[in-house]
């Protein structure tokens, strides 16, 4: 009498294991131009998966996740037709770094573009109000150093954290939703090696999201405030390499959300400034105001290639928003919808999901990499 209802529970239980370690869940897709269908990037994690580069020359791109029943963290590439080529464990860090495996600088921690190291804060516990040391680990030696002591207190004071190259890591500080003014708003360049600090500046404010690093790794644009919670400020370009401010923008409100892109040849900042879009020079100082949008709309840049400017456009108030891609021509000066948008083909595989807005990043040969919106965002 009790066979059928053991062999039922010995299903479910079955069908539970299968779908905890077989399930695949969708996190990018690339198109090519001339495809009629794009190809779907899956992941057998059921945690966040997070971009941490393209590789255009080799064709492939790396994701980060995590492997809950090994205790570590796994760094996969896949080619751009969307095929597993290899996988490689990560150590788990710290304990308490990545909050449910959320990245970039809400969640204080970054990969090096080699995939060997990352820069974190170092959380022992998310609940306590102490400060916390910037830290750095190397999972190919085991090296661990502190490269900041008492840098800050929360995750959210830290506006920007990334790496300029194998060896240097810049991070900003601002404790925008804490009255006390500590930390004050503060960017830093590091030496790993040493470690030493090779530029400190004290700035007015510093807005989460408002930071681009050029393709060459040469330049810094970050947005700096006129005052301490002021939202109207300037756009500052600081040579990496000669450690000092070379340009600045005319002042204005930026967009929330979406910051700056540089051109191809880091000599030109595009940007959404008090609802338009707008370029500027390095070699100039020029800027050019290219088209004005309605405030109904939030306007996000994806990026700046040749002649093209990316951008996707949601409207505001609506219940279930549907974003256009679009992209400005430089050329003729019009807006010109993307021949293939992404709800056209990914609108049943990221169904259903919060995360179905997606960023892209432009590839050399007109090919479009959509990932997941919230993870960290190309440069």
């Amino acid at each position: 009498m009790n066979y059928p209802v053991n062999a039922t529970r010995l299903m479910i239980v079955l069908c539970l294991a299968l779908f905890s370690t077989g399930c695949v869940r969708p996190i990018a897709g690339v198109m090519h131009p001339g495809a009629d269908k794009m190809a779907i990037i899956k992941s057998s994690s059921r945690c966040a998966n997070v971009l941490l580069k393209v590789d255009e020359l080799k064709r492939t791109f790396c994701y980060m996740s995590e492997d809950e029943s090994a205790g570590c963290y796994i760094i996969s590439t896949y080619n751009f037709d969307g095929i597993l080529i290899s996988e490689k464990p990560f150590p788990q860090f710290s304990k308490w770094c990545w909050i449910d495996f959320g990245y970039g600088e809400r969640f204080s921690g970054s990969v090096s573009p080699d995939c060997s190291s990352v820069a974190y804060l170092d959380i022992k516990d998310p609940w306590d109000n102490k400060e916390k040391d910037l830290c750095y680990f190397n999972a190919n030696t085991g090296i661990r150093k502190i490269l900041v002591k008492n840098l800050t207190r929360k995750a959210n004071d830290i506006s920007v954290l990334c790496w300029i190259s194998d060896k240097e890591v810049m991070v900003a500080v601002d404790a925008y939703d804490d009255f006390t003014n500590k930390p004050a708003p503060r960017l830093l360049l590091i030496d790993i090696e040493k470690p030493t600090i090779s530029v400190d500046m004290h700035c007015g404010s510093l807005r989460n999201s408002q930071f681009a690093v050029s393709h060459s790794k040469r330049y810094l644009a970050y947005w700096e405030g006129m005052g301490r919670y002021s939202s109207h400020g300037s756009f500052h370009i600081l040579d990496l390499l000669e450690h000092k401010e070379v340009a600045m923008t005319e002042p204005g409100e930026p967009a929330t959300f979406g910051g700056p892109k540089w051109n191809q040849e880091d000599d030109a900042l595009s940007y959404i400034m008090d609802n338009n879009l707008t370029t500027f020079s390095i070699a100039s100082k020029q800027t050019t105001v290219l088209k004005s949008f309605a405030n109904k709309y939030d306007v996000t840049l994806q990026d700046y290639h040749g002649q093209r400017i990316y951008y996707r456009i949601t409207p505001k108030d609506t219940f279930d928003p549907q974003s256009s891609y679009v992209y400005f021509d430089l050329n003729t000066k019009h807006e010109i919808d993307i021949p293939y948008q992404p709800d056209q083909y990914l609108r049943q595989p990221f169904s259903n999901r919060r995360e179905r807005n997606l960023d892209f990043f432009v590839c050399s040969d007109g090919s479009i990499i959509y990932y997941i919106i919230g993870q960290h965002q190309l440069h």
